[in-house]
């Protein structure tokens, strides 16, 4: 049974959800991790 990777399944490599992941990559973060501001203020610097 194939498993669509479109919804936010536990098994999915990459949940596709609103809340902030265990991962570097949180692009759809409600809220600002000052370790990513950081980051931007390192790259923009």
């Amino acid at each position: 049974m194939p498993i669509p990777t479109l919804l936010p399944n536990p098994q999915s490599p990459v949940p596709i959800t609103p809340y902030p992941q265990r991962g570097p990559r949180v692009p759809q973060s409600p809220i600002p991790n000052p370790f990513s501001t950081q980051r931007y203020i390192n790259i923009s610097s």
